[in-house]
């Protein structure tokens, strides 16, 4: 079953700092190991990848800025600039 973008809303939260910024999705509702996540940058885009035998879809998000970085943290993923 593959689901698309508008059936896989996730909450996401953007947070401004005066030493930088952080973006966060949160994947947890999703129930899915972070080995089934990708994230590519292209420019000031996040492209999030979720390949899962049973979910498979593409999350783009516009970013602040180009550099950027990624972890993962109990179910979400936290993406914030490069300093």
């Amino acid at each position: 079953m593959n689901k698309s973008r508008s059936d896989t809303d996730l909450h996401v939260a953007r947070y401004e700092y005066e030493s930088g910024w952080v973006v966060a999705v949160d994947l947890l509702e999703l129930a899915i190991d972070t080995e089934y996540v990708t994230v590519d940058y292209l420019e000031e885009e996040a492209v999030i990848g979720i390949d899962t035998p049973t979910l498979k879809t593409e999350i783009d998000l516009t970013l602040p800025e180009q550099e950027a970085e990624h972890r993962f943290n109990n179910g979400v993923l936290v993406i914030k600039n490069v300093t």
